[in-house]
């Protein structure tokens, strides 16, 4: 007797219940004799948001961007964490982060098309900085490349215009000190402004 044959003779009928347009499916087996099986599974969806769990996976991905992590990096940590994508996918990958990213406004675009991140907590872009210290840009690209300030760079984005500082209350008074310097390093300083902005300009 075939398998589909013996299925018939022991299951009565099977009742599916889908919760929405989500991957949820409840299963009841009612088998021959009376007893019943309560099953839950997972369908295929073709959208993230369809997935019961996309408020909180959202809300995951908002903290590890808030916290300076590139897509990739996001798809790596929320496989690790065991979420898992629509369309019978194993894995997060970094396009599909960074097209989610794009849905949520976490990105922004520049001129040249190219994506830009939102800076984290205590963080600046470096002209929002060099503005909030009343300094050329210039002077914060040469602390940079001095060590003196804590900075990184935008992934993909090879000018230097794309910086991103950190730098909080107390930084912020300490590279306000940093500026206060005497008027010898300050006529070295405005020297050094019309150099580097010759070369950055």
């Amino acid at each position: 007797m075939e398998k589909k044959e013996i299925l018939r003779q022991v299951i009565d009928r099977i009742m599916i219940d889908v919760a929405g347009k989500t991957e949820r499916v409840k299963v009841d087996i009612h088998w021959a004799g009376g007893m019943i099986s309560k099953l839950e599974m997972a369908r295929p969806v073709a959208k993230l948001e369809q997935l019961s769990y996309y408020p909180q996976i959202t809300e995951r991905i908002k903290h590890l961007a808030g916290q300076g992590l590139r897509a990739a990096q996001i798809a790596d940590q929320l496989n690790q964490e065991g979420w898992r994508p629509p369309k019978r996918c194993e894995k997060f990958s970094r396009s599909s982060i960074t097209a989610l990213m794009n849905r949520l406004g976490l990105t922004k675009s520049s001129s040249s098309g190219k994506d830009r991140s939102i800076p984290g907590q205590d963080e600046w872009w470096l002209p929002d900085l060099a503005r909030e210290l009343n300094r050329h840009r210039a002077i914060l690209y040469r602390w940079i490349h001095l060590g003196w300030i804590k900075a990184r760079r935008h992934e993909g984005i090879s000018t230097t215009k794309r910086w991103i500082i950190w730098a909080d209350s107390k930084e912020i008074e300490r590279l306000r000190q940093l500026r206060s310097e005497p008027t010898g390093n300050r006529l070295h300083c405005n020297w050094l402004e019309k150099t580097l902005t010759n070369r950055y300009n």
